[in-house]
């Protein structure tokens, strides 16, 4: 049995890309995927949906402090400090 699903949105595929991006970066530090992240030059609206999306998956201060500070050195401080 072949059991397949689809993800669909009615936003554009970045919207989706920023959101795992966000969540991989914090998971596993700087390198490939903060790169990727800000190749996609997202806005402070999509980077706030992405970071209240990763606190969903992991709640815990210190993911919560690592994201702060990621957001921060990013130039999203202004998405720091309202998450």
């Amino acid at each position: 049995m072949l059991i397949s699903w689809r993800f669909s949105t009615k936003r554009p595929k970045p919207y989706l890309q920023i959101h795992l991006k966000l969540f991989a970066a914090i998971d596993s530090g700087p390198g490939r995927h903060v790169d990727d992240l800000l190749k996609l030059n997202p806005s402070s609206e999509e980077v706030e949906a992405a970071a209240n999306w990763s606190l969903t998956h992991d709640g815990s201060p210190g993911f919560k402090m690592m994201l702060t500070s990621m957001l921060n050195q990013l130039g999203y401080s202004d998405v720091a400090s309202r998450i």
